[in-house]
């Protein structure tokens, strides 16, 4: 779903590119959180079933990596 719209594609971007930027400034603990916390996103991803479910999680995960 994800690579066939290029919106989502877009969000998984930047999503993963907070994310690595986020990882790379933190203690290892705090990158343990993060680690569980993309696990359970992801997990919560593949429950979505249209494209605005995951639109709106990709939203919320953006923001938490903020």
């Amino acid at each position: 779903m994800i690579c066939a719209d290029p919106d989502l594609a877009a969000l998984d971007r930047v999503m993963a590119s907070r994310y690595r930027a986020r990882v790379g400034r933190v203690d290892v603990e705090t990158e343990r959180r993060l680690d569980q916390d993309q696990s359970d996103f992801r997990n919560a991803r593949s429950q979505c079933a249209d494209a605005q479910c995951v639109e709106w999680l990709y939203r919320q995960r953006i923001g938490e990596l903020e």
